[in-house]
């Protein structure tokens, strides 16, 4: 590890950078791997456009497989899914309950619902969305697993390199709001640069009149002759 000599200029970039970067972490969390895996694998048994409920038997499922930690997102208005335990849950939502943070994991829920393996949406913070463990999907209903064909793994492909696309921009713009706060904190310090060499150039004037005997003589000889005229 390189030690960093904390100057007064290192401590101002740090600043810089502490108020541009987010304060908990530095990136957000993505979705964790082997959840993703599940959640694709369990939306490729169902059809092009999956019900709403195949929608909450893919949340379920996934949930599952990684419990006990991860479950389903209850909702009891507006859009919402049936899921396998009974419960009515928002289609698109995986919460982990360990530290209550969401993510949205189907993009176009009930229509396409593509599997989503991005940044956690943040905390749930609405007391009426409750997490809901999942339960044990059997196996008895879901449908026979279909091999997954190439246009599906395209499309899987597809919106991993979306989201990774995504996260590259979110840090570019981060990078860019430093470097922009880093150039003009180098103009400031040029311009006190150049106010420092002007005045130790004046000083170095007045150092050496002062040295000269002879401006002195000038001096005293101005004031003694003012006060004889008096």
């Amino acid at each position: 590890m390189i030690a960093i000599s904390k100057t007064p200029v290192v401590e101002m970039m740090l600043a810089l950078m502490a108020l541009v970067l987010p304060p908990s972490t530095a990136f957000a969390q993505q979705l964790p791997a082997e959840v993703c895996a599940t959640l694709q694998a369990e939306r490729a048994r169902y059809g092009t456009i999956p019900t709403p409920v195949e929608l909450g038997k893919i949340e379920n499922a996934t949930a599952w497989t990684h419990r006990p930690d991860w479950g389903l997102s209850g909702k009891t208005v507006g859009n919402r899914c049936p899921a396998p335990g009974g419960q009515d849950v928002a289609c698109d939502i995986l919460h982990r309950r360990s530290d209550n943070l969401i993510w949205d994991v189907l993009v176009a829920a009930g229509e396409a619902s593509t599997p989503a393996c991005g940044e956690a949406l943040g905390p749930m913070t609405d007391p009426s969305r409750p997490w809901i463990a999942p339960v044990d999907p059997g196996g008895g209903d879901d449908p026979t697993p279909q091999p997954t064909t190439i246009e599906q793994a395209l499309r899987q492909l597809t919106v991993a390199i979306d989201d990774q696309s995504a996260q590259l921009l979110r840090m570019q713009d981060r990078l860019d709001t430093i470097e922009a706060s880093l150039r003009d904190l180098d103009a400031k310090l040029t311009g006190h640069a150049a106010s420092l060499e002007e005045h130790r150039a004046e000083g170095q004037k007045a150092m050496a009149w002062a040295k000269n005997w002879k401006n002195w003589v000038a001096v005293f000889g101005g004031v003694l002759g003012g006060l004889a005229l008096k």
